[in-house]
């Protein structure tokens, strides 16, 4: 699983905060000055999208603090029948070094990985989770295949990036 993954980042991040891009992550906007300002805790990007039940989404406590994260609610996550809100988190997570110190408390899924929404979690659990709204359009490349030219043409139209 990507939890897996960025715990392979170890050696590279040599205890310094850790910034994490998925691939198939198209943004219109670069999100630079939302991850120059970010300070504390950990951090994720969100998007309000039309299909959250295919998305991991931010569980909000009344205050609109973190409270919880849903993969794939009804699905994975049978705590909820339905996704609790519409914002959807991006494969974009900023991370302090500790991060790796939760990636080896990780049990695996029930797919038999480690998680990244299980990260995102325990984060949320100790109230050290942070969420931003992406600024500019984003599309999940891994998730809409079948939209991939419309999105080449929006590229082509505002630029990518930026």
């Amino acid at each position: 699983g990507i939890a897996q993954v960025v715990g392979m980042a170890r050696g590279f991040a040599r205890d310094e905060p850790l910034v994490v891009c998925l691939g198939d992550n198209i943004f219109e906007n670069a999100q630079a000055a939302a991850v120059a300002s970010w300070q504390d805790g950990a951090l994720v990007f969100v998007k309000e999208v039309p299909d959250p039940e295919n998305f991991g989404v931010v569980v909000y406590d009344d205050g609109g603090g973190v409270a919880d994260l849903v993969e794939k609610a009804g699905v994975v996550d049978t705590r909820y029948a339905a996704p609790p809100t519409s914002d959807a988190v991006v494969g974009l997570y900023c991370y302090p070094p500790d991060v790796f110190d939760i990636i080896d408390g990780l049990a695996p899924s029930s797919r038999g990985e480690l998680e990244i929404t299980d990260v995102n979690r325990e984060y949320a659990r100790q109230g050290r989770l942070s969420v931003r709204r992406v600024e500019g359009w984003w599309h999940d490349g891994g998730k809409h295949w079948s939209d991939l030219a419309d999105v080449g043409r929006r590229i082509e139209e505002t630029g990518v990036n930026k």
